[in-house]
């Protein structure tokens, strides 16, 4: 799985966010928010390694899908610099 690169990267991420979005849209502020990712966002996994291995695995998405989410977000930073002052 670690030899895909910044897919399985990506897949791990987007599992620990599924995993933790009741947790993280029940927060009020941005401080509670920032503690939680910092410090607990694994919790869920604790003693189930397995179970995030296969969490990870489970997600699918298509090159042509990464390659329209890297173009919008890059016309997104090019965007928000040219608007800087």
């Amino acid at each position: 799985m670690f030899a895909q690169g910044y897919e399985a990267v990506l897949r791990f991420a987007l599992a620990l966010v599924q995993k933790n979005q009741q947790r993280i849209l029940s927060r009020r502020d941005f401080e509670t928010t920032l503690d939680m990712l910092q410090n607990d966002l694994f919790d869920p996994y604790i003693g189930f390694i397995d179970n995030f291995m296969a969490d990870a695995h489970q997600i699918r998405f298509s090159k042509s899908k990464l390659d329209k989410l890297a173009q919008d977000y890059l016309q997104f930073a090019q965007k928000k610099q040219t608007t800087r002052p």
